[in-house]
């Protein structure tokens, strides 16, 4: 949880939820049993190496952990290094969930991401039973449960009309709940009162911002779609080098499934990592509880004057990567969000699964901000060059991702909006492209941990 932040000192600990929450995330994007067994082969290999420290052994158990999800996940999905078994095979019998149904997936992503923060509140109102906001918790649990219910059955192929939908009276319920108990406060005058409508309202400014997040969770089902096309991918390519060339054909089938699949595995491994943390990050924690604590700090540090040049070099490795990173990630979200609300003149339904993935171009701010958190340190002689190169390439690789996923988003909904049965596979691209991001992120944090303190 120090990689998030601390909870506050009477708040609930949310390391459990955040724990299992992440190994499914990991698993879905991973979304293969083949490199599930990878993951596990290298965590039982580096369990004596690592069970040396308590850290060590922790990570061990977590490595464990998620391949063993993604393990029964790609099972369930039915790809072995991107090969689907036979359906007539016992293999075959396990694989329940096909990643081209593009409707369904994308449903059961969504519904994962409401359950999520369905959770988050519920925890939240639990930590604070005793107190009327308890009820305002609740009352965010029911408006995200009703909501998805009720866009659910707007889906059906005969859609219900909005009066006669249940579900939707369920909103009104919540909405009530969160006008009337999002603050602390007694109710014993009409300005207690009057001040407890006022931070309803305020609270209710955000339920774009909750219909947002659930749509985040989209990134799951792209980011797994992605990683199982290209392993396929690359099975195909293979296989064509291998009967087209008549001398070193066995050596091409080699080499392509060795680079491709090595290529794609890290791509998911890291993929799956920072996208199960982000979902963690910015969607569950930022609704699940609000206060942050301090870590005690035994003694003060001693902090050693900063010249000009020190200075130059705080400012390019910490503002740089969220300047730059923000910078690319509005251009792609602004070109994404154009060309979504250009789809709305063009179909009559399912506006919302474009305005949704309008938002992925903001993983760029925010793999930017952990940036800048790891590089906040103390600059010396020895690391002020090193911090200042880090922040500033890192920013403009984020600041150039952000801009060309938005443009394969373009290409996406285009797609999509003439041919809606393409609409999952044609996000591959933006996912493909996001997994740069992922790749400059984990190098800034390797790079940045070996700068001398």
């Amino acid at each position: 949880m120090k990689f998030f932040q601390l909870p506050g000192y009477r708040s609930w600990d949310p390391s459990l939820m955040v724990f299992f929450s992440f190994v499914l995330f990991f698993a879905v994007i991973l979304a293969d049993a083949g490199y599930a067994l990878v993951v596990g082969l290298a965590c039982w290999l580096a369990r004596r190496r690592w069970g040396a420290s308590r850290v060590g052994r922790r990570l061990t158990g977590l490595g464990l952990a998620m391949s063993g999800a993604a393990l029964v996940y790609g099972v369930v999905v039915g790809s072995y290094f991107g090969v689907t078994p036979p359906p007539d095979s016992w293999l075959g019998s396990l694989h329940l969930l096909d990643m081209e149904d593009f409707q369904n997936m994308m449903t059961l992503s969504i519904g994962v991401g409401v359950l999520h923060l369905m959770l988050a509140n519920g925890l939240a109102a639990w930590n604070v039973r005793t107190r009327w906001r308890a009820l305002g918790y609740i009352g965010w649990v029911i408006i995200l449960a009703s909501g998805f219910l009720t866009w659910r059955a707007t889906q059906q192929p005969v859609p219900a009309p909005l009066p006669g939908i249940p579900w939707a009276y369920g909103l009104i319920l919540g909405v009530l709940l969160v006008l009337g108990f999002s603050g602390d406060g007694p109710f014993d005058s009409w300005r207690h009162r009057l001040v407890h409508f006022m931070r309803g309202l305020t609270s209710l400014g955000e339920l774009a911002q909750a219909f947002g997040n659930a749509l985040s969770y989209m990134r799951l089902f792209a980011l797994g779609l992605s990683s199982a096309s290209m392993a396929v991918t690359f099975n195909h390519l293979a296989v064509q080098a291998r009967d087209g060339l008549d001398g070193g054909g066995t050596l091409a089938f080699l080499l392509i499934l060795l680079l491709g699949h090595g290529l794609n595995f890290a791509l998911a491994l890291m993929g799956g990592v920072v996208h199960g943390l982000r979902l963690n990050l910015i969607e569950f924690l930022r609704w699940g509880y609000m206060a942050k604590a301090d870590p005690i700090v035994r003694s003060p540090t001693r902090r050693s004057p900063r010249g000009s040049s020190d200075s130059v070099a705080r400012m390019d490795g910490n503002l740089c990567p969220v300047a730059l990173g923000t910078i690319g990630s509005s251009i792609g979200c602004t070109l994404a969000g154009q060309a979504a609300a250009g789809a709305m003149l063009d179909i009559e339904s399912g506006y919302g699964k474009y305005i949704g993935i309008a938002a992925m171009p903001s993983t760029q701010a925010i793999l930017g901000i952990v940036i800048m958190f790891t590089l906040n340190r103390d600059v010396t002689p020895e690391n002020a060059a090193g911090l200042a190169a880090i922040g500033l390439l890192a920013g403009i690789a984020m600041l150039l991702n952000g801009l060309y996923q938005g443009r394969c988003l373009v290409s996406a909904i285009d797609a999509s909006k003439h041919k809606p049965e393409v609409f999952g596979l044609s996000l591959a691209p933006a996912a493909i492209v996001e997994g740069f991001a992922v790749f400059t992120f984990v190098f800034a944090l390797v790079l940045a941990g070996s700068l001398p303190n």
